[in-house]
Parts: structure tokens; sequence; C-alpha cells
């Protein structure tokens, strides 16, 4: 999460974690009250539980389609604090842009971070597709 940050939205490690930590605690969110929006922040672990998982494939499935889930698993290295499960979204159907009133920009911007790289670690592979060309040419 925070090389992610701050390759992606430019954030220090410190801003990085004092924001984590506040979406961890809990924000005031309209027609939800106070609750955490994502998992302990304070980890590498790459395990997710069952319900996530569920929760995940639910959205994704919804959003983009049956193709696009696929059901992950990652391995754990032996270094790895794997006491917590990785960070990730408390609550899937809490996307980003439906809370965006709720949260400040920093945490809207952590957030859609977590919550995208969440939603991707459940996808399959991205497929792409390649033209190649040769070009003769001769130079007058």
């Amino acid at each position: 999460m925070q090389q992610e940050a701050s390759r992606k939205i430019n954030f220090t490690l410190k801003k990085t974690m004092s924001v984590a930590q506040g979406l961890y605690e809990g924000l005031k969110i309209e027609g939800k009250g106070h609750i955490g929006l994502i998992t302990y922040m304070r980890t590498d672990s790459t395990r997710i539980s069952e319900v996530a998982r569920a929760a995940a494939k639910k959205q994704i499935e919804e959003n983009y389609g049956k193709s696009y889930y696929e059901n992950r698993y990652y391995k754990t290295s032996a270094e790895s604090q794997d006491a917590h499960e990785a960070i990730r979204p408390t609550y899937i159907e809490l996307t980003p842009d439906s809370i965006k009133d709720s949260l400040s920009n920093d945490q809207y911007k952590l957030y859609k971070l977590i919550y995208n790289r969440f939603i991707a670690s459940q996808m399959s592979q991205a497929v792409f597709d390649t033209v190649a060309v040769d070009i003769n040419a001769r130079r007058i």
C-alpha cells in the first residue's frame, strides 16, 4: 500500500499511514453512520477471507460480467506478517464514488487505490490485442 500510494498518488509514507489509520478507525459515512472502511493496514499479508472473496466475486460479476472474475489465491512469503488479512475494503458495496462526498480528497484517493487494487486482485488477467507491422521503406 505504501509503495503504490507513493508511486500512484504521490503520498509520503507518513501521509499514507495517517490517512489509512483514519480509514481503518472509521469515518461518518452518509446513510451508514460511523464505520471503518478498510481492514487493518499494518500488514503485508495477501490472505483474504472467504467472505471477502465471495463479496468481490459478486461485485465483479455484477459490474463487469462472469468472465472477468477469477478465484485467485496468493502465496504469502515466510517473512510476511500474516496475523491479519490483506488490506482491503471492509464493505465492498461502498465503492469509492458512492462515498466520495463523505471523504476528504486524500481519503478518497487512498480508499480508491485500496478498493481498485482489491477488486483487480480477484479479476482475470487483462487481454490485449496487439498489431505488428513491418514497413519496408526506401529513403529518397
